[in-house]
């Protein structure tokens, strides 16, 4: 992987702000000693989009058990190419609930569909990212949300259950003309 360190690269990852891949964004700048700015979307799908438009040297980050990368990959595979991988652990994993909440009440959980799995026999509500899964619940659409320490702590919510951190797999994706 070849970066000129001079000028700032976009890197095109999910949001809004405190997810886990903003949070790895911001580790493989530190590691590669680049400066960044990091782009949140509300999918890996809309920043596809907006990469294709983009004329200077940009990646996408994603999350190796985000759930459709596979089509990430194998439906652009005519522009968009694997380009570095790297594993670091999530921010803490936790089920929160709304404070008013008792925690033998929870019926409904809001999360990504990645960590779906940690919802347990809840009834499950998709979110577009931990951090909006951690919103939704906040506002009243769920009794709980999967998500991270930091998106459950800026929303309020309190801890039911900690899933700790998480080693994970994040890729990165660019143009192959930026070969």
């Amino acid at each position: 992987m070849l970066i000129t360190k001079a000028k700032t690269l976009n890197v095109h990852t999910l949001g809004p702000t405190n997810t886990n891949c903003e949070n790895a964004a911001r580790h493989w700048a530190k590691k590669k000693n680049i400066k960044v700015n990091i782009v949140l979307h509300p999918q890996l799908e809309v920043a596809l989009e907006v990469m294709k438009n983009e004329t200077e040297e940009c990646y996408l980050l994603g999350c190796a058990v985000y759930p459709h990368l596979h089509d990430i990959v194998f439906k652009n595979l005519d522009w968009l190419t694997f380009d570095d991988s790297f594993i670091v652990p999530t921010l803490e994993m936790v089920l929160a609930i709304r404070p008013e909440v008792d925690v033998g009440k929870v019926k409904t959980v809001y999360t990504h569909p990645a960590p779906a799995s940690l919802v347990g026999d809840y009834k499950v509500e998709f979110a577009t990212s931990n951090s909006a899964a951690a919103k939704m619940c906040k506002e009243g659409h769920s009794d709980g949300c999967v998500t991270t320490i930091t998106s459950a702590l800026e929303n309020n919510l309190k801890i039911a259950k900690s899933f700790g951190e998480i080693n994970m797999c994040f890729t990165l994706h660019k143009k192959k003309s930026q070969w």
